[in-house]
């Protein structure tokens, strides 16, 4: 049997640690509940263009998966980007971007080009399109730069990339309801008691 009186004492530094991890568990717990999902495009008119060096491409809206629209692009060639009407500014600290998307079972891979704060262009990987079924795939944007000299300026969502499994064969990919998790800025609550009395 195991008995209480036999376990030994926690040195100052393990319970150091302790509470380092629980404290550290409840600020992320509290961050992500500062989070808010926020939509990009809703892919209404006018259409999303395909831009391409080399092989073909159409583009096209098409009734989304769950009411809405959704882009529809058939394409052969070896890369291509989806371009929105205008480059899309995201006003605050993004922490993911992601889209319901339906391939065509082949390994064609989706990226999303954002210019960061310093405007550079970044490619974050979405993922496979290796599913026929819709499926929701998100980008890891937490890691961009998105603060200049303590000003937060964001990112700006550039275009969709599509790289092709093989570049000889048709790829056909819809696409919907193109989003961001954003952080909410943390607002300081409202004094109860109201201001402080002049002395």
């Amino acid at each position: 049997m195991y008995k209480l009186d036999k376990v030994k004492k926690t040195s100052p530094l393990s319970s150091l640690f302790i509470r380092f991890c629980i404290l550290t568990s409840f600020g992320i717990l509290h961050a992500e509940s500062l989070g808010k999902t926020v939509l990009l495009s809703a892919f209404e008119g006018p259409a999303w263009t395909v831009q391409t060096r080399t092989g073909r491409a159409t583009s096209f809206i098409t009734p989304g998966f769950e009411g809405g629209n959704a882009l529809r692009v058939q394409a052969r060639g070896p890369s291509f980007r989806l371009l929105p009407p205008a480059p899309i500014a995201i006003q605050a600290r993004t922490r993911s971007i992601s889209l319901r998307a339906t391939g065509t079972g082949k390994r064609d891979v989706l990226f999303v080009i954002v210019r960061d704060a310093f405007g550079q262009e970044q490619t974050v990987r979405l993922g496979l399109l290796d599913f026929r079924d819709p499926k929701i795939l998100t980008a890891d944007t937490s890691r961009l730069a998105q603060m200049v000299r303590l000003e937060n300026r964001g990112i700006t969502l550039i275009a969709l990339y599509l790289v092709p499994a093989n570049p000889d064969d048709d790829c056909q990919i819809t696409v919907a309801e193109l989003k961001a998790l954003v952080e909410e800025p943390f607002r300081t609550p409202a004094d109860p008691f109201g201001p402080a009395a002049a002395p």
